[in-house]
């Protein structure tokens, strides 16, 4: 049964019908089944036809030989009849007896004979009779063989149909097949536009690396001058007796705060730039805190009378501590401040007559005694070099002068450094 089966799949494989015409060529397809249908339409066409037409066969030819029986029979009867008309001739010849004898013997041949075709009869009525049904069965399998050829025609107008469903599919293969082909080249020009932009990419990674390098040192260069500049003004501050960083620490502390936001790891970019930001704001303050310094002398010309420190008291002669410089000057020569600030003191102020004090931020703050006249008031903002009074001799004084004082958080300092540290800050500034 399996090499049957084998045998039927090889005879009844998938098939195509080519079709050619002016407009192109068309395949129609044959499915297995298809085909096993039609061939199954065919052989019982010829069975049917083959059984038809040898059955009809038949029936012609019993009716031929029973023709042909009653041809003989026929003949024979008439000879029969001939022989007794001979006999009856020669019976008036050779007697009666004679005569009577043959007539018997002629009677009981024509009874046999009339039997015979009876029975020949019969057999010529059933003869007819199986003529008339295999003409009923011939009419039959032609309406058969009509039915099947209507059914043949059915198939071959879905066959049709099929052809039309395919000629679409054939259009629609066809369009896709332009389709594919578009998308193809579509394909090769987004892969070399790909191809492009990886070189790109690279290219720019690489210039990116070579930028990165460059920022890197550019960075490290500026930090290390922004250093550099930071550490030079500690010194120059530092001429002044001035600890920048305690002073810087103390008077910039503040809170801080905001939402933690994570920065990509490994990004030194960021990083260094992150240090050279709070090394430039170091040096700005820095630079503020000199800009604050009140360097130089509140006179433009002047002469030492008193330094700072221990010294014996003009009044008493007793040793004392001296917490300024005495700058002395023509009486109402014009008092200078040495940096700019707020006036917070401006006003008689006991040992030391008229007094202008002025804040200058940072814990810096400069007094001006012993003056003649005032010439700010408290609150106001004055810039460095501002005229905040005359040249006097108010309070505990011994002629016209001005007694100048440093503090830095209360505590004062020799202002003969401030004056000295003028040359270096102006050339810095």
């Amino acid at each position: 049964m399996q090499r049957i089966g084998h045998f039927v799949e090889r005879l009844f494989r998938e098939r195509e019908i080519i079709l050619r015409s002016q407009v192109g060529v068309r395949y129609v397809p044959l499915s297995p089944g298809l085909q096993r249908g039609l061939a199954t339409v065919a052989a019982l066409g010829l069975v049917v036809t083959a059984w038809t037409l040898a059955d009809h066969h038949q029936a012609w030819r019993l009716v031929d030989l029973k023709n042909s029986e009653v041809s003989r029979v026929e003949e024979a009867y008439r000879l029969a009849i001939d022989s007794l008309g001979a006999a009856v001739d020669g019976a008036t010849e050779t007697g009666r007896a004679e005569g009577a004898s043959a007539i018997l013997s002629l009677v009981a041949q024509n009874e046999s004979l009339q039997r015979h075709l009876s029975e020949v009869e019969k057999r010529l009525a059933a003869a007819e009779m199986e003529r008339e049904r295999a003409s009923s069965v011939h009419e039959q399998l032609i309406e058969r063989l009509q039915l099947l050829d209507r059914q043949v025609r059915s198939v071959a107008s879905k066959n049709v149909e099929l052809g039309a469903v395919v000629t679409t599919l054939e259009q629609h293969l066809t369009d896709a097949m332009g389709e594919r082909g578009r998308l193809a080249v579509e394909r090769d020009r987004l892969a070399r536009e790909r191809n492009a932009l990886r070189a790109e990419i690279q290219e720019l990674e690489r210039r990116q690396g070579t930028l990165t390098t460059t920022h890197e040192q550019t960075v490290a260069q500026l930090a290390e001058r922004t250093q550099v500049g930071i550490e030079g003004l500690k010194r120059l501050i530092g001429r002044t007796g001035v600890d920048a960083e305690r002073l810087l620490a103390t008077h910039l502390a503040g809170g801080q705060g905001g939402p933690f936001v994570a920065v990509p790891p490994g990004d030194r970019v960021q990083a260094n730039l992150v240090g050279l930001g709070s090394q430039i704001g170091r040096l700005e303050e820095m630079r503020k805190l000199l800009r604050a310094l009140p360097v130089g002398a509140p006179l433009e010309n002047y002469n030492l009378m008193s330094p700072f420190g221990v010294r014996r008291d003009p009044f008493t002669g007793q040793l004392a501590m001296h917490n300024g410089l005495d700058l002395s000057a023509p009486s109402r020569t014009l008092v200078h401040s040495t940096a700019g600030g707020t006036v917070t003191t401006a006003g008689w102020n006991g040992e030391f007559g008229n007094l202008v004090e002025i804040d200058h931020g940072y814990g810096l703050t400069t007094r001006y005694g012993h003056l003649s006249r005032i010439h700010v008031k408290v609150g106001q903002r004055v810039a460095s070099h501002h005229a905040v009074g005359l040249v006097g001799t108010t309070g505990r004084s011994t002629g016209p002068h001005v007694h100048y004082e440093v503090l830095v958080d209360g505590k004062n300092l020799n202002p003969a450094k401030f004056l000295e540290a003028a040359r270096y800050v102006s050339k810095s500034q």
